[in-house]
């Protein structure tokens, strides 16, 4: 895993399972994570079947979270961040 501490945030890369137990144990509810994902984009176009694929930035505040030993993830649960 590497990581970067800042003042009042950490920035982290996962490379492999042992690091979603790591994040686990990192995460508490309250806090919030912010990262990029790509989303679908459909055009006002009637009758078009593709869409753009747009990368966006997300903030997400988290609720809940669960670690999976067997299926090897980490599930976090939460609302918008603002």
């Amino acid at each position: 895993m590497k990581i970067n501490l800042g003042k009042d945030w950490i920035d982290f890369v996962v490379e492999n399972e042992d690091d979603l137990y790591v994040i686990y144990l990192l995460i508490d509810p309250g806090d919030i994570l912010y990262g990029w994902t790509v989303r679908e984009f459909r055009g006002g176009k009637e009758g078009s079947r593709g869409g753009e694929r747009v990368r966006i930035y997300v903030g997400l505040r988290v609720e809940g979270l669960e670690y999976h030993a067997f299926r090897g993830g980490t599930l976090i649960r939460g609302g918008r961040a603002y």
